[in-house]
């Protein structure tokens, strides 16, 4: 009786805990920090799935986020621990996954951040290949990768490494900037 007098008081502490704090409307920026009130933010969604439509109603881009906000001032979107999946066409797909990322509001340019992958076949192969990075801007539109930090490229047993990298995935070119290095294996 006494221990579930105790458990009963303790998720009670709990509940009036986490009451208290939902009404100082404390969220959890980008990085962690407190941003201040939710009312700050244009919209904020936990573990988001966001899905932008053609005008035939098909999905262009599909994007998995564990958290997505916008700023009602300027519109711009940051996201948390996201993939974004899109098909260049009717038998090419591709993923981007990062830490972080952020949509200025009126834009195409997505800035990715930490950790940068992007995966999918390119035109002409059967091989999948993974981009490496710690920093990509993508433009939705024209669904052009471009980033000016260390790459890595690995591609079926191919590995390529360069400075500095502008892919249109679309048309399934790739140009390396400089400092390029390959090993290509039989």
């Amino acid at each position: 009786m006494k221990g579930r007098l105790i458990a009963g008081f303790g998720v009670l502490s709990v509940l009036a805990l986490a009451f208290l704090l939902g009404r100082e409307g404390s969220t959890p920026g980008l990085h962690g920090e407190t941003t201040g009130s939710s009312s700050d933010f244009g919209y904020v969604a936990q573990d988001a799935k966001v899905v932008q439509t053609a005008e035939d109603g098909s999905a262009l881009y599909v994007l998995d986020a564990d958290r997505v906000a916008q700023d009602p001032d300027n519109g711009t979107v940051t996201a948390q621990h996201l993939t974004l999946r899109y098909a260049a066409d009717d038998t090419r797909r591709w993923t981007l996954t990062a830490r972080e990322a952020e949509l200025p509001g009126g834009d195409s340019l997505l800035h990715l951040r930490g950790d940068v992958r992007v995966t999918g076949t390119p035109t002409g192969s059967a091989l999948p290949a993974r981009i490496s990075t710690e920093q990509l801007d993508y433009d939705t539109r024209r669904q052009i990768a471009r980033t000016r930090e260390e790459v890595r490229i690995d591609w079926g047993r191919h590995q390529l490494g360069a400075h500095g990298l502008d892919a249109n995935l679309k048309q399934g070119q790739l140009v390396l900037e400089s400092k390029v290095h390959a090993r290509f294996l039989p």
